[in-house]
């Protein structure tokens, strides 16, 4: 018995009551699958399966019969009802003699429909899926990368910027130490002059009769004063300055990220 689902005989095993192994000698059954044969080529599987039922009637057991079934129901998109025919087709391969290439087809279709993820149609769509996801990780790759570089950038202009401020700070802080430098020279100059000439700091000019005050003590007692106000300047110019050094890059410090989120800056005084 054959018919354009892809059916085989199925062998003449015993003689008797049982229908099930005449069925290439039952008129009946050979109308009855054509019928079955031609709806199913037509599409029309609602039609098919009503012919189903009176071959049931005739052998439920049928290895061809449950295949054909179970393919009618996988062409309706019932893979649950597919399988259960399916089981049942191939567990009476045996029973039958069902040998060759219709025993091939029937194993690899039961696994099929056991193993759904296995279907050429479900691996074509887990490779696109893992493309996609490919695709994807490539892209935001691209952008961290993207992103880690502009990083890069910003943190080489934020160091020359601080390198810059910081040779002005330093500068300032020289000058305010040479400033209390030079202020502490001037003391000294101005107390040893001090020194120097206190004890003759008033005198009796003894051929006028007049007192003389001597003008180099009172240059010496300014230059003191200048020079102890130059030093206490020098060294406060020097102390800020020096203090803006050392403590610029905690005190004056920006951030700048960017993630394949978003961006974030943030300046902190």
């Amino acid at each position: 018995m054959s018919s354009a689902i892809g059916w085989s005989d199925e062998t003449h095993k015993t003689p008797g009551a049982d229908l099930c192994f005449s069925l290439d000698q039952n008129q009946q059954w050979l109308d009855e699958f054509n019928m079955l044969t031609s709806s199913y080529k037509q599409n029309q599987y609602e039609l098919a399966l009503k012919s189903a039922d009176k071959l049931n009637a005739i052998c439920n057991r049928s290895p061809t019969l449950n295949f054909s079934i179970a393919k009618i129901y996988r062409a309706m998109g019932d893979d649950v009802k597919g399988l259960y025919y399916m089981q049942r087709a191939t567990n009476a391969t045996e029973e039958f003699g069902v040998k060759g290439e219709l025993l091939e087809r029937m194993w690899y279709e039961r696994y099929e429909l056991e193993h759904p993820e296995a279907r050429p149609e479900r691996l074509a769509q887990r490779t696109k899926e893992i493309e996609k996801r490919d695709q994807e990780i490539a892209h935001l790759n691209e952008r961290i990368d993207q992103s880690h570089d502009a990083n890069m950038q910003n943190q080489a202009a934020e160091q020359i910027r601080l390198m810059e401020e910081k040779s002005h700070y330093a500068a300032g802080m020289w000058v305010g130490i040479a400033g209390a430098a030079a202020g502490l020279v001037l003391t000294g100059v101005g107390a040893g002059l001090y020194a120097y000439f206190k004890d003759d700091a008033v005198h009796v000019d003894s051929d006028k009769g007049e007192l003389t005050v001597n003008k180099m003590n009172d240059a010496s007692v300014a230059m003191m004063g200048a020079g102890i106000g130059l030093a206490i300047i020098g060294g406060t110019i020097a102390g800020i300055m020096g203090y803006r050094y050392i403590s610029i890059e905690d005190e004056n410090a920006l951030s700048f990220s960017l993630s394949p989120m978003g961006m974030n800056v943030s300046l902190t005084f």
